[in-house]
């Protein structure tokens, strides 16, 4: 039987950004403005682009040498849910110097930018519908990070990156934790910085054989056992247990795509599975248990699996074969040079993610997936430490989406769900 690990309550913080921009995080940006400098005179404004990227100079699909040479702020999202093997060095962070973000820490990537002619300053913001946790303005800092740029977009002029110290600012507004400030004045070939906020909602799917979620995560770059394990159980989950052929193939078909798999030689090695082998066991087949403690009664190893080789594999993962399937292979726990995901496993009592998004009049639109027949309470508060929770409505919940408007009469509100 899986394990039931019941989440009764989630909290999810909403920040006013100009008007609004919840922390139900997309991950994306959703606005910006020039409030001043030349490029303002002369009719600058933000604009978001979605790749592939329709620049006026030079190559479609491109970014950075003047090839958009006109007074506007943009920006666009790059790599979304990354999980970094390494620390990543930034330029500014929420205390606003440089510092640096911790290997497994998920993240979100944004490019923003000033391409300039004859309007060489700008001051502007961009809003993101997460808090931003840094900013990467330096040269060496924008290559060491450009793992998050988006594969479909060209580059140009990488080593001419980099902010001026003293004539350019980019940094995070103390008032609002989703709001890029920026301040630069560019010349040939602009002004380009990457932005780093949390990252988006996990993307859960449903198998309604056995009522419970499972969610796909991508570590480029490699992750081990016990750090995928570590996530999954900080999520509210476990890594996946499998018990079927069915199962099986609905896993594997979550981490089909390419993107989750290292190839070494002519074997494909796979995301992390729930099981491990404890020391003392026959090797190399005798037992593997889940780390659920549920019965190993299923098995899908590739042929020749299990091995042992170094006699070191301890931990499951899909691979093994010769093509991307969903045939498992023996993997030591610390090997992340072959192992770039995991899959993780979450109840029937999955506590559902909240998607907030703010409206013009002042509004806060929350928005979560109910259950059937489970009652639910919204709760609010001004103050998380200190302030008291108050009942914002009792619903009955259908199976079906449910979306409820609640009223923002503070900077942060903060809100519960229970049920």
């Amino acid at each position: 039987m899986k394990r039931q690990s019941i989440h009764r309550q989630l909290i999810i913080k909403a920040s006013l950004v100009a008007c609004l921009a919840s922390s139900g995080a997309r991950a994306t940006i959703i606005g910006g403005a020039v409030t001043g400098g030349n490029s303002l005179t002369a009719k600058g404004v933000f604009k978001k682009l979605t790749p592939p990227l329709s620049n006026p100079h030079g190559a479609t699909n491109s970014v950075g040498n003047d090839t958009f040479n006109d007074p506007n702020l943009y920006g666009f999202d790059e790599n979304q849910n990354f999980i970094g093997a390494a620390p990543l060095h930034v330029d500014v962070s929420r205390n606003g110097l440089p510092g640096v973000i911790p290997a497994r820490t998920e993240v979100a990537s944004h490019y923003v930018f000033f391409d300039p002619v004859n309007t060489p300053h700008q001051i502007g913001y961009v809003d993101f519908d997460g808090e931003i946790l840094a900013i990467i303005t330096s040269r060496f800092n924008l290559i060491s990070s450009d793992f998050l740029a988006r594969t479909s977009v060209n580059y140009l002029s990488p080593t001419k990156r980099g902010l001026e110290a003293d004539t350019d600012s980019a940094r995070i507004d103390p008032n609002h934790p989703n709001r890029l400030l920026v301040n630069w004045a560019a010349s040939s070939p602009g002004d380009y910085i990457r932005v780093l906020t949390v990252h988006s909602p996990p993307q859960r799917e449903f198998w309604n054989t056995n009522g419970h979620y499972y969610e796909a995560v991508l570590a480029e770059g490699g992750i081990s056992w016990t750090d995928a394990n570590q996530i999954a159980t900080g999520r509210g989950g476990h890594l996946v247990t499998i018990d079927s052929p069915a199962e099986n193939e609905f896993v594997f078909n979550l981490v089909a795509n390419p993107r989750f798999w290292v190839k070494g030689g002519t074997t494909w090695f796979g995301p992390w599975l729930g099981a491990l082998q404890p020391p003392g066991s026959i090797e190399p087949s005798g037992g593997w248990i889940w780390e659920t403690s549920e019965p190993f009664i299923y098995a899908n190893w590739a042929p020749g699996q299990p091995t042992n080789s170094k006699e070191t594999e301890d931990r499951i993962q899909f691979g093994g074969f010769t093509n991307i399937s969903g045939y498992w292979n023996d993997l030591a726990g610390g090997d992340i040079g072959h192992a770039s995901g995991f899959v993780v496993e979450y109840d029937s009592n999955l506590a559902p993610s909240l998607s907030i998004k703010g409206s013009l009049d002042g509004n806060a639109m929350i928005t979560w997936r109910t259950r059937i027949s489970v009652t639910y309470s919204l709760l609010q508060t001004d103050e998380i430490v200190s302030g008291t929770w108050t009942i914002v409505t009792n619903v009955f919940g259908t199976g079906a989406d449910l979306t409820l408007t609640n009223r923002l009469n503070s900077q942060r509100k903060y809100y519960r769900l229970s049920y």
